[in-house]
């Protein structure tokens, strides 16, 4: 059994395994998730140089969490019209005439912020 470099216990730990969706700890070791179960399983990983966490039945996902800004580009989108999260392409034209009418000083309207998934796919009308 390949010893952890960290296990999570106590946890209500949400996974995507369909078989087994909920459970109360993890093991990983080496950039890998070793486990995930139930406490005594993901504690029998443990080695001396293991980090253990008590998650005091707070919630945990695994998974990776990545959030940045590109600095002078994200600064320059703040005044640009975004035009994510809309629930149908009707909403687009709608949203630039809005737009327009508070920057009417503008030559050109800059948008960003489009779904790279085919609206069609995602459920779009």
């Amino acid at each position: 059994m390949p010893s952890a470099d960290l296990t999570i216990s106590n946890a209500r730990l949400l996974s995507i395994n369909k078989s087994l969706q909920r459970a109360q700890a993890s093991a990983s070791g080496g950039n890998r998730i070793l486990g995930i179960g139930f406490n005594a399983g993901m504690l029998a990983h443990r080695a001396r140089h293991t980090r253990l966490v008590d998650a005091q039945q707070n919630m945990v996902t695994p998974g990776t969490i990545e959030g940045h800004i590109h600095l002078f580009g994200g600064a320059a989108e703040f005044n640009r019209l975004m035009i994510n999260n809309f629930n149908g392409l009707t909403e687009i034209p709608q949203a630039v005439n809005e737009y327009a009418k508070v920057h009417s000083d503008d030559d050109v309207i800059i948008a960003y912020g489009a779904s790279h998934v085919s609206p069609w796919a995602s459920g779009w009308q």
